[in-house]
């Protein structure tokens, strides 16, 4: 079973039930599962809203947590509460934000990233609380909702994981063996550059832009939510008001996408409810992924595609309040760092764990690259020096790198 979040009286679910909207102050939210009281774990919170507090409890009721002893959080107006106050802690965080934490329950610390920058431990009591379980709260006035998206599963981090830490939703592992031998696939994370090069026209230097209205003014060329540019877009009041709208971009070969990035950076003009879609034909569409009621900003969205296509695109079915066109002043899209296949001595339990893969599908795509992964203690000295005996018979080596 998959970690979500807990439906408690007041709290709004959707998306598999990873994203909360919390109404008032009164509520919180808490993940599924056991909790834990052993082990270093590691989620991604994104924040869809002004104000939000994340970290973890030892309670399971629901509520006002974050005003109560039994939790330790990050608050967004940049301090650590640990009961009914909190003190100085870290930078303010909001819309957009994707607050990393990482939980050491073997050391009873938890320190929070923003962004993937770490704003140091938080707290040292940790293991007072007992079982914890990551839980989420809305510290804002009484009349605010606060909506956020959990990321419990590897494959939905913004950020590579830690070392020595395991993703929270580890709902199975899987070693391949041969021989002796065992194996694994891992990856890097997610690309930091977007997979669109910078487009000075709908088709150069590659690929063609899609866009649901013909060219007629500034504002109006699709290329220009492409070219890098954060001060130039599409959508103009020059576009015809009815919906829907769209703007996307075809490759000229198949891709995996995993995340977009919207700069919709204008406060009147821009998108509310909208679909991510994939297509192979520019006909049929796949939808990837969805917002109902989304807000302007710089908005990341980490998408569960695995599967290639040649078209993307931003489908646009309501605007704003008031607004009758969009303004996309940008659009990204990201694919995953290429994965490469991992090659142990051994198949223990911290193994499975750290290096384990969640699906037996990953294992269906093509490699380039082999690492092995070698245990041992012994300190070699001064003018020691590493042999490994390579036959050469068996197989071809170009390059071989010791680091």
């Amino acid at each position: 079973m998959s970690i979500s979040w807990r439906s408690f009286t007041g709290v709004s679910l959707s998306n598999n039930d990873l994203t909360a909207t919390l109404p008032t102050h009164l509520q919180s939210t808490i993940a599924t599962g056991n909790g834990v009281s052993s082990g270093k774990w590691y989620w991604e919170v994104l924040v869809q809203s002004a104000g939000a507090i994340v970290g973890v409890t030892s309670t399971t009721v629901g509520g006002q947590i974050w005003n109560t002893a039994n939790h330790r959080g990050y608050f967004s107006g940049a301090a650590k509460w640990g009961g009914t106050s909190g003190t100085s802690y870290g930078a303010t965080f909001g819309l957009g934000d994707v607050i990393s934490v990482l939980l050491d329950m073997d050391a009873g610390t938890i320190e929070f990233w923003k962004n993937g920058v770490t704003q140091g431990v938080a707290f040292t009591d940790v293991k007072s609380l007992g079982t914890v379980y990551p839980f989420y709260g809305n510290p804002t006035g009484t009349s605010v909702p606060s909506t956020a998206t959990a990321r419990f599963d590897r494959k939905d981090f913004s950020y590579v994981l830690p070392q020595g830490y395991s993703h929270y939703d580890i709902k199975h592992k899987i070693l391949l063996s041969s021989g002796d031998k065992f194996y694994s696939l891992l990856n890097d994370g997610i690309q930091e550059t977007t997979s669109i090069p910078k487009m000075t026209s709908n088709s150069t230097p590659e690929g063609e832009v899609l866009v649901s209205n013909a060219p007629n003014g500034s504002f109006t060329i699709g290329w220009e939510s492409f070219d890098g540019v954060l001060t130039s877009g599409w959508g103009n009041n020059t576009l015809v008001t009815t919906m829907p709208k769209w703007i996307g971009y075809k490759f000229t070969k198949p891709k995996v996408i995993v995340k977009y990035r919207l700069y919709v950076t204008n406060t009147t003009y821009y998108p509310r409810n909208y679909e991510f879609q994939g297509s192979n034909d520019g006909v049929n569409y796949d939808t990837l992924h969805s917002i109902v009621g989304g807000a302007s900003g710089v908005l990341d969205y980490i998408i569960p595609n695995r599967k290639s296509y040649t078209h993307y695109r931003l489908y646009i079915t309501s605007l704003s309040s008031g607004a009758t066109l969009p303004v996309v002043m940008e659009l990204q899209m990201f694919e995953m760092k290429p994965s490469y296949l991992v090659q142990m001595e051994s198949a223990t339990e911290k193994d499975f764990l750290n290096r384990g893969a969640g699906d037996i599908n990953d294992f269906n795509q093509i490699l380039k690259t082999k690492k092995n992964f070698k245990k041992g203690n012994t300190v070699l000295g001064s003018g020691k020096t590493f042999e490994h005996t390579i036959d050469m018979s068996k197989r071809r080596v170009d390059k071989i790198t010791l680091g």
